[in-house]
């Protein structure tokens, strides 16, 4: 979800399965937009099944065999894909362990903060401290503090807030608030018009957000967005209970 990045925030029920994910790893894809490997989606239960790219090039043939022979309901025809998968699974052997087991307590160590300002902290203190030797956690948080550098610091705070009120609230209350809130969006309110001429349209600009740093943004700026929403009148929300174990 590499929305901050274009200053837009992470729509389309995001707030809803992003905190259905292990201990912080929502809050962290939502305000850095980092992209997790194959294994790794499959051990936080974004997929549902893994293979090599080798293997991939026989599905398509394979499916449509299956399906040709088993004809029947939505639900059948859903079945049936799953049992290839499976099927296809099993043949090319065991995935390779993912990173999930080495990314939560990092997770748990950065992104537990209640305000951007103290994630960037956090993450600046562990970089100043790295060792030098490129280890998982000195690539981890070098990675992650580019990604907020780079994101709208009014977006990732909207983000941010929108995560923890949305951390019990149902698919169908998050669905209504994103369509009030990318309605300020696309008018101007925000970041959005900004992020899409320099990231997307100009391509390398760099953008010129309406707050520099996330110091800078003031929570009448957040609540902005929230006026008129369910979400307006909720103070706070406990994300999932933290996690560093599978």
């Amino acid at each position: 979800m590499p929305e901050c990045a274009i200053g837009l925030y992470p729509d389309i029920g995001a707030s809803f399965f992003l905190n259905q994910l292990p201990g912080r790893l929502g809050m962290y894809l939502a305000l850095t937009g980092a992209r997790l490997q194959g294994s790794t989606l499959l051990e936080a239960g974004l997929a549902t099944h893994y293979l090599p790219s080798a293997c991939v090039h026989t599905l398509p043939a394979r499916l449509a065999a299956s399906l040709a022979a088993k004809p029947g309901s939505h639900r059948r025809e859903l079945g049936t894909v799953a049992g290839v998968l499976s099927a296809a699974q099993a043949e090319a052997g065991t995935p390779p362990p993912g990173q999930l087991s080495r990314l939560l307590p990092l997770l748990d160590q950065h992104f537990v903060y209640d305000t951007v300002p103290e994630i960037m902290v956090s993450l600046e203190s562990a970089a100043s401290k790295a060792s030098g030797e490129n280890t998982f956690a000195d690539a981890f948080v070098r990675d992650a503090l580019e990604a907020m550098k780079r994101g709208s610091p009014l977006s990732q705070a909207i983000t941010l807030k929108l995560m923890r009120r949305a951390a019990h609230a149902p698919l169908r209350t998050c669905l209504a608030v994103d369509t009030l809130l990318v309605s300020k969006f696309v008018r101007g309110d925000g970041d959005f018009i900004q992020g899409v001429r320099s990231v997307l349209i100009d391509r390398g600009t760099k953008p010129a957000w309406k707050y520099a740093t996330s110091e800078q943004v003031p929570s009448a700026a957040v609540e902005h967005f929230f006026a008129d929403t369910p979400f307006a009148s909720v103070q706070a929300c406990s994300l999932p209970q933290a996690t560093s174990k599978l």
